[in-house]
Protein backbone atom coordinates (compact mmCIF):
# COMPACT_ATOMS: atom_id res chain seq x y z
CA UNK A 1 0.00 0.00 0.00
CA UNK A 2 2.57 1.90 0.77
CA UNK A 3 4.08 2.07 -2.97
CA UNK A 4 0.78 2.93 -4.23
CA UNK A 5 0.48 6.02 -2.36
CA UNK A 6 4.60 6.65 -3.02
CA UNK A 7 3.38 6.84 -7.00
CA UNK A 8 -0.34 8.30 -6.41
CA UNK A 9 1.59 11.39 -4.44
CA UNK A 10 4.38 11.39 -7.01
CA UNK A 11 1.89 11.60 -9.65
CA UNK A 12 0.04 14.24 -7.76
CA UNK A 13 2.86 16.50 -7.03
CA UNK A 14 4.07 16.28 -11.08
CA UNK A 15 0.21 17.08 -12.15
CA UNK A 16 -0.48 19.97 -9.68
CA UNK A 17 3.52 21.41 -10.12
CA UNK A 18 3.11 21.01 -14.01
CA UNK A 19 2.06 24.04 -15.70
CA UNK A 20 0.15 24.35 -18.82
CA UNK A 21 -0.36 27.27 -20.76
CA UNK A 22 -3.02 27.94 -23.50
CA UNK A 23 -2.48 30.69 -25.71
CA UNK A 24 -5.60 31.96 -26.68
CA UNK A 25 -5.52 34.01 -30.36
CA UNK A 26 -8.82 36.89 -29.97
CA UNK A 27 -10.19 36.55 -33.50
CA UNK A 28 -12.04 40.27 -34.83
CA UNK A 29 -15.43 39.72 -36.85
CA UNK A 30 -15.31 42.88 -38.95
CA UNK A 31 -18.90 43.62 -40.66
CA UNK A 32 -18.89 44.86 -44.06
CA UNK A 33 -22.45 46.26 -44.96
CA UNK A 34 -22.80 47.33 -48.28
CA UNK A 35 -25.03 50.43 -49.17
CA UNK A 36 -26.24 51.91 -52.03
CA UNK A 37 -28.17 55.42 -51.42
CA UNK A 38 -29.16 56.91 -54.41
CA UNK A 39 -31.15 60.01 -54.99
CA UNK A 40 -33.09 61.09 -58.16
CA UNK A 41 -36.01 63.70 -59.14
CA UNK A 42 -39.35 62.68 -60.02
CA UNK A 43 -41.25 64.83 -62.73
CA UNK A 44 -45.22 65.08 -61.47
CA UNK A 45 -48.36 67.21 -61.49
CA UNK A 46 -49.89 68.17 -58.40
CA UNK A 47 -54.09 68.62 -58.96
CA UNK A 48 -54.96 71.63 -57.08
CA UNK A 49 -59.02 72.67 -56.76
CA UNK A 50 -59.08 76.79 -57.29
CA UNK A 51 -61.36 78.44 -54.86
CA UNK A 52 -64.34 80.12 -56.03
CA UNK A 53 -63.85 84.40 -57.69
CA UNK A 54 -65.69 87.04 -57.28
CA UNK A 55 -67.42 89.17 -60.11
CA UNK A 56 -70.04 92.12 -59.75
CA UNK A 57 -72.07 93.48 -62.68
CA UNK A 58 -75.28 95.58 -63.17
CA UNK A 59 -77.80 95.33 -66.03
CA UNK A 60 -81.08 96.69 -67.16
CA UNK A 61 -84.54 96.04 -65.06
CA UNK A 62 -86.08 93.15 -67.84
CA UNK A 63 -82.45 92.51 -69.06
CA UNK A 64 -80.62 88.67 -68.29
CA UNK A 65 -77.89 89.56 -66.42
CA UNK A 66 -74.73 86.76 -67.37
CA UNK A 67 -71.20 86.51 -65.64
CA UNK A 68 -68.64 84.07 -66.13
CA UNK A 69 -65.90 83.51 -64.36
CA UNK A 70 -62.48 81.21 -65.77
CA UNK A 71 -64.56 78.86 -62.69
CA UNK A 72 -67.83 79.39 -62.72
CA UNK A 73 -70.88 80.74 -64.59
CA UNK A 74 -74.09 83.01 -63.43
CA UNK A 75 -77.24 83.44 -64.87
CA UNK A 76 -79.87 86.21 -63.40
CA UNK A 77 -83.07 87.30 -64.56
CA UNK A 78 -86.25 89.09 -63.86
CA UNK A 79 -89.42 86.75 -63.96
CA UNK A 80 -92.15 89.55 -64.26
CA UNK A 81 -95.22 86.99 -64.65
CA UNK A 82 -94.53 86.17 -60.67
CA UNK A 83 -92.56 89.58 -60.24
CA UNK A 84 -89.16 87.70 -58.71
CA UNK A 85 -85.95 87.85 -59.34
CA UNK A 86 -84.04 84.81 -59.85
CA UNK A 87 -80.77 83.34 -61.06
CA UNK A 88 -78.20 80.36 -61.06
CA UNK A 89 -74.40 80.08 -60.95
CA UNK A 90 -72.88 76.75 -61.55
CA UNK A 91 -68.79 75.83 -60.56
CA UNK A 92 -67.00 74.77 -63.37
CA UNK A 93 -65.04 71.09 -63.12
CA UNK A 94 -61.51 72.69 -63.14
CA UNK A 95 -58.17 71.30 -62.01
CA UNK A 96 -55.40 72.93 -62.34
CA UNK A 97 -52.06 70.98 -62.90
CA UNK A 98 -48.83 72.40 -61.27
CA UNK A 99 -45.68 70.85 -62.17
CA UNK A 100 -43.61 69.91 -59.62
CA UNK A 101 -40.63 68.36 -58.95
CA UNK A 102 -40.29 65.81 -56.15
CA UNK A 103 -36.62 64.86 -54.73
CA UNK A 104 -36.70 61.25 -53.50
CA UNK A 105 -34.04 59.55 -51.88
CA UNK A 106 -33.60 55.63 -51.87
CA UNK A 107 -31.33 53.34 -49.36
CA UNK A 108 -30.81 49.95 -50.59
CA UNK A 109 -28.75 47.99 -47.49
CA UNK A 110 -27.56 44.22 -48.52
CA UNK A 111 -27.23 41.86 -46.08
CA UNK A 112 -24.12 41.76 -43.66
CA UNK A 113 -21.55 39.69 -44.09
CA UNK A 114 -19.07 38.96 -41.29
CA UNK A 115 -15.62 37.88 -41.88
CA UNK A 116 -13.35 36.41 -39.44
CA UNK A 117 -9.66 37.69 -39.49
CA UNK A 118 -7.16 36.61 -36.55
CA UNK A 119 -5.78 39.80 -34.86
CA UNK A 120 -2.19 40.03 -33.33
CA UNK A 121 -1.68 39.37 -29.76
CA UNK A 122 1.06 40.97 -27.90
CA UNK A 123 2.96 37.80 -25.84
CA UNK A 124 3.79 39.07 -22.83
CA UNK A 125 6.86 36.75 -21.68
CA UNK A 126 8.12 36.14 -18.05
CA UNK A 127 11.72 36.72 -16.53
CA UNK A 128 12.25 34.37 -13.98
CA UNK A 129 15.28 34.81 -12.05
CA UNK A 130 18.49 32.88 -12.39
CA UNK A 131 18.16 30.66 -9.10
CA UNK A 132 14.57 29.89 -10.10
CA UNK A 133 16.47 26.31 -12.03
CA UNK A 134 18.19 25.78 -8.30
CA UNK A 135 15.35 25.96 -6.50
CA UNK A 136 13.05 23.85 -8.82
CA UNK A 137 15.67 21.01 -8.34
CA UNK A 138 15.54 21.24 -4.30
CA UNK A 139 12.02 20.99 -5.13
CA UNK A 140 12.04 17.53 -7.10
CA UNK A 141 15.13 16.24 -4.96
CA UNK A 142 13.03 16.84 -1.56
CA UNK A 143 9.71 15.25 -3.14
CA UNK A 144 11.87 12.20 -4.28
CA UNK A 145 13.30 12.60 -0.73
CA UNK A 146 9.67 12.09 0.70
CA UNK A 147 8.64 9.82 -0.99
CA UNK A 148 11.88 7.81 -0.11
CA UNK A 149 11.23 8.17 3.30
CA UNK A 150 7.69 7.20 3.55
CA UNK A 151 8.72 3.79 1.33
CA UNK A 152 10.99 2.81 3.90
CA UNK A 153 9.41 4.05 7.06
CA UNK A 154 6.37 1.67 5.71
CA UNK A 155 8.74 -1.39 4.83
CA UNK A 156 10.93 -1.21 7.89
CA UNK A 157 8.49 0.22 10.99
CA UNK A 158 10.35 -2.35 13.19
CA UNK A 159 13.40 -0.62 12.85
CA UNK A 160 12.15 2.94 14.06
Amino acid sequence: MSKGLLVFSTLFLLVFFAGCKVQYVPVEHTEYVHTIDSVYFRDTTIQYKIEKEYVRDYTGLLDTLDMETSYASARAWVDTSKATLSGEIRNKENVINIPVSVKEKVTVRDSIVYQDRPVPVEVIKTVHPGYEKYLWGWLVLSVVGLGVFVYLWGKHKHIW
